[in-house]
């Protein structure tokens, strides 16, 4: 199994098995938190792969079995964003309900890898490429229309042909523009930016 592979079977697996009611954390699991880094832009490289390690070593730890690529499928896609390129408005951060932070940032449960890294997104450059359970498609479609700036979408194309990566790309159709729950205020935002990255 290729690396690229193994990552995306072990988020989904975290995301489905491990952390899998979104309500609970915005899929920012404490397990899997980032160290020493007040937000996204602050966070070295090295510590972006590093968590994905550590999610790795915690499911053969735990003996947790991963999802088979057939299962996988059926979950949801792949998408990228770039928070270097937000302006910090928190428009798309409320209309996506938490599935963004407010510099547009996805959960870190959710990330996969940096485009560059991977011949298949390199045409990303330095896009986070993440995992979008089918459940939050709508938040992400809402989120996506208000933003302001082009710096998330749905990966419509590979760098690299790759049967596999060809099944979980794609916008998918019949999308719903969904205004939050009354009840989904300004405070869980304040919950996600400050406690979650504190």
């Amino acid at each position: 199994m290729n690396d690229l592979k193994r990552i995306i079977l072990e988020t989904v697996t975290w995301v489905s098995k491990v952390n899998p009611d979104f309500e609970k954390n915005y899929y920012r699991s404490d397990e899997l938190k980032p160290l020493s880094c007040k937000g996204y832009l602050d966070l070295p490289k090295e510590e972006f792969y590093k968590l994905i390690e550590k999610r790795s070593n915690y499911l053969h730890e735990n003996k947790i079995e991963l999802l088979t690529e057939s299962e996988v499928v059926e979950l949801g896609l792949l998408i990228w964003s770039d928070p270097e390129d937000s302006v910090y408005d928190g428009g798309a951060e409320f209309y996506a309900q938490g599935l963004y932070d407010v510099s547009e940032c996805p959960p870190w449960d959710t990330w996969i890898a940096k485009g560059q890294d991977f011949a298949a997104f390199n045409h990303l450059g330095n896009a986070i490429i993440s995992w979008l359970p089918k459940e939050h498609f709508n938040k992400f479609y809402s989120g996506k229309a208000i933003s302001i700036m082009d710096n998330m979408d749905w990966i419509l194309k590979l760098g690299r042909v790759n049967p596999f990566l060809q099944t979980i790309i794609g916008k998918p159709e019949n999308l719903i523009f969904e205004e939050p729950p009354i009840k989904w205020n300004t405070d869980k935002l304040v919950d996600i930016n400050n406690d979650r990255w504190a």
